[in-house]
């Protein structure tokens, strides 16, 4: 499938879904697309048969819209409510999966980016979206990013560098806490 076919499938809405009729390991890795929510998966995490797929170059999970409280930290935070359905960490399994190339995982309940991001030299897009995020310093690792969402994420501080993505070319951060030093600093 080439990149403008998955941009099209993207913006028009229009989802493909892998469902349990998938049953073997050789079927697993012959795709190279997933997209799917976590209310229809009723799961808070990746699911382990993602990481056999070998070719994989697309993973998308859309997490839910679920109501999100500050702390006595002042971080945001995923309440704890039964039917909400969001990720609540990038497996370190993600290591396993070369060839990724786009990373999409908005509306969930990450607060930390693993170190294991910095084995997949192919990535190109990552996208946290509205992610609780309060570590986020390993994305550096990630060098080879060129796109990086990273909007409505509850961030006060950006601890990286220009040169720590020297491949990036858009970086999206709006909806965040920064502070004007800090926007000052990030601009």
């Amino acid at each position: 499938m080439t990149n403008s076919l998955i941009r099209v499938i993207l913006f028009t809405g229009l989802f493909v879904f892998l469902f349990s009729c998938i049953t073997t390991k050789t079927s697993l890795e012959k795709f190279t697309l997933y997209v799917n929510y976590t209310r229809l998966l009723k799961a808070n995490s990746i699911p382990d048969s993602i990481f056999e797929m070998k070719n994989l170059k697309t993973l998308i999970i859309e997490g839910m819209d679920c109501p999100l409280v500050y702390n006595n930290d002042g971080n945001l935070v995923p309440t704890d409510e039964v039917d909400c359905w969001r990720l609540i960490a990038i497996d370190p399994n993600i290591r396993q999966l070369k060839g990724l190339e786009r990373l999409s995982l908005p509306l969930n309940a990450i607060t930390k980016i693993p170190e294991e991001l910095g084995a997949l030299k192919n990535l190109k897009v990552l996208d946290l979206t509205e992610n609780p995020l309060t570590d986020i310093k390993n994305i550096g690792l990630a060098s080879s990013i060129e796109e990086l969402y990273l909007f409505s994420c509850g961030l006060r501080n950006l601890p990286l560098e220009r040169s720590d993505l020297p491949n990036l070319k858009i970086l999206g951060l709006s909806g965040n806490l920064f502070d004007r030093y800090e926007k000052e600093r990030i601009i």
